[in-house]
């Protein structure tokens, strides 16, 4: 019973740290999904906001000398306004890059969906796939990381000018998917807390159950063999009385032969004892003539004392009968020299 428990709480708790795993992850997975457009909304804001009090307007205006050093020294500025970028690129108004911290992007050419949204205006958001083990190292992309577009207007003239793009980082993207994270496995934790609450109890109650239900099997069965067993008893001891009496009736007519001293009370003994061992009303006896012919009444005896001390021999009132005048039983008794039991005499035809 102890093993079938233990084994019972095992599976459940098992189960229960399988679902509260799955519930844990999935939350996980919600609350990421849940959280990551509004940050990236918010981090797209503050990148435009950042471009707009940069140099980088004027750069791309045409306002400014257009050399390394103070493409480097605006970028730089930047980055340090908006904390978060892993690369840098930007852009002119016919999709060439400009200037990009790596140089041997100067020049390259795109018409990308991303850039051209940019380019009407608007800030496009491209998540990166992670690069694969065998990728060169500037294709190294974090995890978390989006590559962002900022358009860049003119100063004081809304025209666009040009593209910053962005390997960002959401700036509070972590610190919002920790906390969330936490929540999420602290719901999935009370969920399984709750499911244990409900179910490891519900385990030893089954199990007091199943013990008590085997326990009240085995009392039935017990008590049923019991009463089985009594029942039999109780017929053997009904047959072996019912032996004891026929055996005593037959010693009656023994003893009673024994100390019969003429062959008329000889012959009322046996048929008096041959009445009450056969449990019949009365029996009577029929001896075979010497011409073999006849069957003459000699005796005939009540089972009840009583009642044949009170009629006498009711041998007087039988008449010998013929062979062809007996019945059929009779006759066949004789003839095979043998009793001849008749269970149902209302039925049988002889």
């Amino acid at each position: 019973m102890l093993r079938g428990l233990a084994r019972t709480i095992t599976i459940r708790l098992f189960g229960i740290a399988l679902f509260t795993g799955a519930v844990g992850v999935g939350l996980t997975w919600l609350l990421d999904v849940a959280i990551s457009e509004p940050e990236w909304t918010e981090t797209a804001v503050i990148a435009q906001r950042a471009v707009d009090r940069s140099g980088l307007p004027e750069l791309l205006a045409g306002q400014g000398a257009r050399s390394p050093k103070r493409w480097s020294e605006e970028t730089a500025r930047f980055v340090r306004e908006l904390p978060g970028v892993v690369r840098i690129k930007v852009w002119d108004p016919q999709g060439n890059v400009v200037w990009a911290v790596q140089g041997g992007m100067v020049g390259q050419h795109s018409d990308g969906q991303e850039l051209k949204e940019a380019l009407a205006g608007r800030v496009a958001v491209r998540f990166t796939a992670v690069a694969p083990p065998n990728a060169a190292p500037e294709s190294f992309t974090p995890p978390n990381v989006a590559d962002l577009y900022v358009p860049v207007y003119s100063p004081g003239v809304a025209r666009v000018v040009g593209v910053v793009e962005l390997a960002q980082v959401p700036l509070r993207m972590e610190a919002a998917q920790e906390r969330w994270s936490q929540l999420a496995w602290a719901i999935a934790a009370g969920f399984g807390l709750a499911l244990g609450l409900v179910l490891l109890p519900a385990a030893w109650r089954s199990q007091r159950r199943t013990r008590a239900e085997a326990s009240s099997t085995a009392q039935r069965s017990k008590t049923q063999e019991l009463q089985r067993t009594t029942e039999q008893l109780r017929e053997a001891l009904k047959a072996v009385k019912q032996r004891a009496e026929e055996t005593d009736r037959m010693l009656e007519v023994t003893e009673a032969i024994g100390s019969a001293i003429e062959q008329k009370g000889l012959f009322e003994v046996i048929a008096h004892g041959a009445a009450r061992a056969c449990r019949v009303d009365r029996c009577s006896i029929f001896l075979r003539d010497k011409s073999g012919q006849l069957m003459v009444p000699v005796s005939s005896q009540l089972a009840d004392r009583r009642a044949a001390a009170k009629h006498g021999d009711g041998a007087e009132s039988l008449r010998a009968l013929a062979l062809e005048e007996m019945p059929s039983f009779l006759l066949e008794a004789v003839r095979r020299q043998e009793p001849v039991v008749i269970s149902d005499p209302g039925s049988d035809p002889r």
